[in-house]
């Protein structure tokens, strides 16, 4: 098998998963951040990243917009989220405080989603699990990539550079 042939059959399974039940149950987990929760992620970030207004962001791999959410509290920021899954994307749009980000459908790991996305080119892209080099197409000249999980945040001015991981 070859790695698109591999990836694309990775991205079916994930969508497969995430049905509506699975779906609801990982925004019950990861969706109900409380504003403490919100404002302490945002500081971490801060540490490692300062947004500006007029910044254009990308979410890859947005799930049901937790992320997102966490990023409408930086004023002036224009967002765009990409998630593959149906049941995730309808929960994310199901958010009233999600309504000004712009949601699409993909995960930026298929040739269709370039397409998806044209030119657009973005200042950050920010994933809470999402990391390959198809990203790098999507990056305006002075883009960079916030790649984080529950415990690290990682900040590279491209995909290629070395990125160190804050706790």
């Amino acid at each position: 098998m070859k790695w698109q042939e591999s990836r694309a059959a990775c991205r079916a399974r994930y969508v497969a998963k995430y049905d509506d039940a699975e779906s609801k149950a990982y925004d019950g987990y990861v969706g109900t951040l409380s504003d403490e929760d919100e404002i302490a992620y945002l500081t971490d970030m801060s540490g490692v990243f300062h947004f500006e207004p007029g910044m254009s962001v990308l979410d890859v791999g947005a799930g049901t917009g937790s992320l997102s959410k966490v990023l409408t509290r930086v004023s002036g920021l224009s967002m765009t989220a990409m998630e593959p899954s149906p049941s995730m994307r309808n929960l994310f749009r199901g958010k009233p405080e999600l309504s000004q980000v712009s949601l699409i459908a993909g995960g930026c790991d298929e040739l269709k989603d370039q397409a998806i996305l044209g030119e657009a080119k973005f200042d950050v892209i920010v994933s809470r699990q999402v990391a390959n080099g198809a990203l790098r197409r999507f990056f305006s000249r002075r883009g960079s990539c916030k790649i984080s999980s529950r415990l690290s945040l990682c900040v590279a001015t491209s995909l290629t550079q070395v990125c160190e991981l804050e706790a």
